[in-house]
């Protein structure tokens, strides 16, 4: 309990610094089209860490836990290198085809808007790497069971952020905005590789990047493919009044940053216990624990919306100022996307439960079918209702999300557990 306070308490406080990053940047340059050209850069980086988030760590973290030190490192450094590869390679052709690719994803943005979006893009592109880099090395240190000086690092790097966008951005504007961003997950990065332990890479008889990639690759293109209902997001934004995309954006990262919370404070550090309790064959042990963790969370996520539709509405006034309409804008996306914030954390758990029995296909297979009428209630509805619909879809996909892969661990576990006689010789 001490350490799930603790991390919630790091998490809450690192919440707080990314939402005042943005909110900042939005509060200092009032709601505009240099803020959506700001915020629209931050489309690729933002789907890489969606898409690296979860579906890495549920892949990495079980491959590291409970061996042996060394083996540990050499993975960690093998994993790091394999990423920088790729994502360097993929970051260096999106950089520089970047004023392609942002007039297809941003149509509604005029010309001189997706002129500066894709100056800013192609800054945004070093931060895919420095985003993989953190992702790996935080997988590395939950994986011994560090879940603190994650949390620590990135409190380190969020203050350090806040400090330089005060610094740069009234004296040299958004393209020193934009390095601030991109450069903020290496700064947590550089903090947490020490843990790692010297470079080196897994001998011949380890095939760890081949069983990384069997399990990542399922949960990696469902990942891609649910991450593309945000694509819509910001397609549909674009074609919304100049300033609506920066507002959806402010509200949509305070929602996903409380999911992130709950993730790193309480469902990451339960992995590594689901995943030994899976190993072990103990499935009634496996279903109290991940059952208490969802009702636990249920609560938390519950009372914080309550909280956030509460103290939303003075947040919103005071980021708008005098501006009204802005105000009533914020709020309402706020209040629609509420949904998120409670059934996306239980969703993440139940994926995460999934992952220590060593299945990514069946919440890679649900999340996708739910992605899919989003996207479709989104489109539909985008033009009766705006924006709203959006959030509102958004919320919905999310409860589906949830019962449906609810449903199916209960019918799973049913099957791996018919019978306390039968529990320990079954293996999922």
């Amino acid at each position: 309990m001490k350490l799930t306070l603790g991390l919630g308490l790091l998490s809450g406080s690192n919440l707080l610094l990314l939402f005042g990053a943005n909110l900042y940047v939005l509060y200092a340059l009032g709601a505009g089209a240099s803020t959506d050209a700001l915020f629209g850069s931050l489309v690729i980086p933002q789907l890489v860490a969606g898409i690296l988030s979860t579906p890495l760590v549920g892949a990495l973290v079980p491959q590291l836990a409970g061996e042996s030190e060394d083996r540990m490192r050499r993975r960690g450094w093998s994993a790091l290198a394999a990423s920088t590869v790729v994502l360097g390679t993929l970051g260096l052709a999106l950089a520089v085809t970047a004023p392609a690719w942002v007039g297809i994803l941003l149509p509604g943005f005029s010309p001189e808007t997706r002129r500066l979006t894709a100056t800013l893009s192609a800054i945004q592109m070093t931060g895919m790497v420095f985003t993989s880099w953190l992702a790996i090395i935080t997988s590395a240190c939950q994986a011994r069971s560090r879940f603190v000086v994650v949390e620590v690092a990135e409190l380190a790097a969020n203050m350090g952020a806040i400090v330089a966008l005060a610094a740069v951005l009234n004296r040299f504007g958004l393209q020193a905005a934009a390095w601030v961003f991109a450069v903020r997950p290496l700064l947590a990065a550089i903090l947490l590789t020490p843990l790692l332990g010297r470079p080196g890479l897994p001998g011949r008889e380890d095939d760890f990047l081949k069983e990384l990639w069997r399990r990542f690759k399922a949960p990696l293109f469902s990942s891609a493919y649910v991450k593309s209902g945000f694509l819509v997001d910001r397609l549909l934004c674009s074609l919304a009044l100049p300033g609506f995309l920066s507002l959806y954006h402010l509200a949509d990262k305070l929602v996903a940053a409380g999911v992130d919370v709950i993730r790193s404070s309480m469902v990451t550090p339960v992995l590594p216990r689901l995943t030994e309790l899976a190993k072990a064959v103990r499935w009634n042990e496996f279903e109290a624990v991940l059952r208490k963790r969802l009702l636990t969370i249920a609560g938390v996520t519950g009372g914080a919306a309550l909280v956030l539709l509460a103290a939303g509405w003075p947040v919103a006034g005071w980021v708008a100022g005098t501006r009204l309409d802005d105000a009533r804008t914020l709020w309402a996306f706020l209040v629609a996307l509420q949904g998120q914030l409670v059934a996306g954390s239980l969703a993440v758990t139940l994926a995460y439960g999934y992952y220590a029995i060593r299945d990514t296909t069946t919440p890679a297979r649900i999340t996708m079918i739910a992605t899919t009428i989003g996207i479709l209630l989104k489109v539909s509805l985008f033009p009766i209702f705006g924006l709203l619909a959006v959030a509102g879809a958004t919320s919905f996909l999310q409860v589906f999300n949830t019962v449906a892969m609810g449903a199916r661990l209960r019918s799973r576990m049913g099957k791996l557990n018919p019978a306390p006689e039968l529990a320990g010789s079954r293996s999922p």
